[in-house]
């Protein structure tokens, strides 16, 4: 019986040392999601417009340079393509987590449930709690 007792010990106090502590706010909430969207978007958008800019300035640059022997701007494509694909990324992974914002939510409402009273149908309200979860 000592060893059952002590083995269990052992376990519980295992648990509460090497055990992570959780906020009594979950970070995961509805506000956290939609800053998390907006700050993507928003890093989404200079990424674009700077991948646009870049690729404007590198095929000017090689009109301005189309009869002269000067090297093309090929590392300039290469920057621009990947900051577009990197800002394309940023849209969609915004778009992911404002879903994620509204994929949980709880709503409560007042029907009028139809009800049978002496010999009398009448509309008797009746609240309904509602959970949508969304994937």
């Amino acid at each position: 019986m000592k060893k059952i007792i002590i083995l269990l010990v052992l376990i519980v106090s295992s648990a509460t040392c090497f055990s992570q502590g959780r906020d009594s706010s979950s970070r995961f909430t509805e506000a956290h999601y939609l800053q998390k969207s907006k700050n993507q978007k928003t890093a989404a958008w200079l990424l674009t417009g700077g991948a646009v800019a870049i690729g404007i300035g590198a095929f000017v640059h090689d009109m301005n340079n189309v009869f002269t022997d000067a090297p093309t701007s090929g590392g300039l494509y290469i920057v621009s393509a990947a900051m577009l694909t990197a800002g394309i990324t940023f849209f969609v992974i915004s778009a992911r987590s404002k879903n994620k914002a509204n994929a949980v939510s709880v709503f409560m409402n007042i029907e009028d449930v139809p009800t049978l009273r002496y010999a009398v149908v009448g509309n008797h309200p009746l609240p309904s709690l509602g959970i949508s979860v969304r994937f």
